[in-house]
């Protein structure tokens, strides 16, 4: 029986072995002229496989962003096409905004018109049924109220038309303007039998 220090030896050298034979089987299996591999076929003859492979090289050398000058030409016709699309769409944007805002105004302007038409329609029916309420009631009282002093005083305070000027012969005279529709139907009022007989 050995010693052990004899076997301790004996597998040191098995394993010094074993690892020098895994070292030369693998370099022989990485050298180039041993190693074989396998590729897909691409359908390409040896000359355009080394075409392509030059180009490759070529493109690989020049960096990842590389591009031809048809490409760029492709690259630039493209960008100007979206900026024309672009600047297309701003403009019908554009007047589209314009268009409506010119209805709008328009439509603003028309609603104006037609609203100062229809105030100043309505003034003047409310100033006419104003004016005819108070001959009605001038009329009303001068014809059913005695004495004349009487009516002319009650006439005074409801109707805001008429004053006294404070001459001598105390008359009652309109405030209404000289010489139109309104004054016409006063004196028309006024030259009434019944009411010139209040007068002395």
């Amino acid at each position: 029986m050995k010693h052990r220090s004899a076997r301790h030896e004996d597998a040191k050298s098995r394993r010094d072995r074993l690892w020098n034979e895994r070292q030369l089987q693998f370099t022989a299996r990485t050298q180039p002229g041993n190693r074989i591999e396998v590729r897909p076929s691409t359908g390409l003859t040896t000359s355009k496989r080394g075409n392509q492979a030059s180009e490759n090289t070529s493109s690989s050398a020049l960096g990842p962003h590389f591009r031809t000058e048809m490409q760029l030409q492709l690259a630039a016709l493209q960008s100007l096409q979206r900026v024309q699309i672009a600047r297309k769409k701003q403009l019908h944007e554009q007047k589209s905004i314009e268009m409506a805002k010119q209805l709008r105004q328009q439509r603003n302007e028309d609603t104006l018109k037609r609203n100062a038409k229809t105030a100043v329609k309505r003034l003047h029916d409310w100033n006419e049924k104003q004016k005819l309420d108070e001959e009605s009631e001038l009329a009303y009282l001068l014809q059913n109220i005695k004495p004349a002093s009487e009516a002319i005083h009650l006439a005074q305070l409801l109707s805001s038309r008429w004053k006294d000027v404070g001459s001598n012969e105390g008359e009652i005279m309109s405030c209404i303007p000289r010489h139109s529709r309104q004054e016409m139907r006063v004196q028309f009022l006024l030259g009434n039998k019944r009411i010139g007989a209040f007068y002395p």
